[in-house]
């Protein structure tokens, strides 16, 4: 559970962080990014935008099958596995 101290430190962290990712949206100027990267945490969670092909999923599928971490078995593979033509292309020949 936060204290008020807590959330206001963290209200000022996401203030700065705000007011950095505006900047660089109307000025496309990297030293405004790399002050917003900069002051993310670690573990801050970024979205990402990929582009794959069936091929590429093929491979990355075969390779993470079972891999430790279950973000790849849990998340990834299950949304491989809604694609169209996933079935025919990628899990072809595997029982499910």
């Amino acid at each position: 559970v936060l204290n008020e101290n807590n959330k206001t430190a963290i209200k000022i962290v996401l203030d700065m962080l705000n007011a950095l990712r505006n900047q660089y949206v109307e000025t496309k100027d990297k030293k405004f990014w790399k002050m917003l990267i900069e002051l993310l945490p670690e573990s801050f969670n970024q979205k990402r935008t990929c582009t794959f092909n069936y091929e590429n999923l093929y491979s990355i599928v075969r390779q993470r099958k079972n891999h430790k971490l279950t973000e790849w078995s849990d998340g990834f593979i299950d949304w491989v596995k809604t694609l169209p033509y996933a079935k025919e292309l990628i899990f072809c020949g595997e029982n499910e």
